[in-house]
C-alpha cells in the first residue's frame, strides 16, 4: 500500500501531465485554482500574523480608479485569475469549463484564450467606467476580483455563435442555448 508521499507524488505527476498536455481551457482553470489556493493560504498566514490581508489583496484586485490602475497596471490582468470565496471560484469554474468545452468544439484554443483575456479586460473597463460616471458611485473606491467577466464572455460567445446547440439540463431536458 503506497504511503502519503507516493500518493502526493502521483497527484502532482497527474496534474503536471494534464498541464503539459491539456488545452488552454484546462490551463486557465488550473491557474485560477492555484491562485485561489495561494490567496487562501496567504489569508491564513496573515490572520495568524495579525496582518490586514485586504491591503495585500488590493495589489491583485483591479481598482475602480484609473489613477490607481496607473500605479498598479498588472492588476487589470491579475484580477481575472483570482477568486477569494469558495462559491465564487466554484461557480466561475463550472461556467468556464462547461461552456469552454462547448466553445472548443467549434473554435480554437487561441480563440478561447483571447476571448478570456478580452472578456476580462472589457469587464474591468466597464467596471472602472461605471465607477467614474455613475452618480451612485461618487467618492467610493471599488475593487474588482474574479473571472466572472471572462467566463461570461465565453458563455455569451458560445451562445451567440451556436444558438441552436442543444444542452441537456436536469428537470428540463434538451434546450437550445438561445
Amino acid at each position: 500500500r503506497p504511503g502519503l508521499y507516493a500518493k502526493m507524488a502521483a497527484i502532482f505527476n497527474n496534474i503536471s501531465y494534464k498541464w503539459k498536455s491539456g488545452t488552454w481551457l484546462l490551463k486557465i482553470v488550473f491557474i485560477n485554482i492555484a491562485v485561489f489556493i495561494i490567496l487562501r493560504l496567504g489569508a491564513l498566514i496573515c490572520f495568524f500574523a495579525n496582518i490586514d490581508y485586504n491591503n495585500i489583496l488590493k495589489w491583485i484586485e483591479c481598482p475602480s480608479s484609473f489613477s490607481t490602475l496607473a500605479q498598479q497596471p498588472w492588476s487589470i490582468i491579475t484580477y481575472m485569475f483570482a477568486q477569494y470565496d469558495v462559491l465564487h471560484i466554484l461557480f466561475n469554474m463550472l461556467w468556464l469549463y462547461g461552456f469552454g468545452r462547448l466553445f472548443l468544439e467549434f473554435n480554437s484554443q487561441k480563440q478561447l484564450l483571447a476571448l478570456y483575456i478580452y472578456g476580462g479586460l472589457s469587464g474591468a473597463i466597464l467596471f472602472m467606467l461605471g465607477y467614474s460616471f455613475l452618480p451612485v458611485f461618487n467618492n467610493i473606491d471599488g475593487w474588482l476580483i474574479g473571472s466572472s467577466a471572462s467566463a461570461i464572455a465565453i458563455v455569451t460567445a458560445t451562445a451567440i455563435l451556436n444558438p441552436d446547440y442543444k444542452v441537456g439540463l436536469l428537470f428540463f431536458g434538451q434546450i437550445a442555448l438561445k
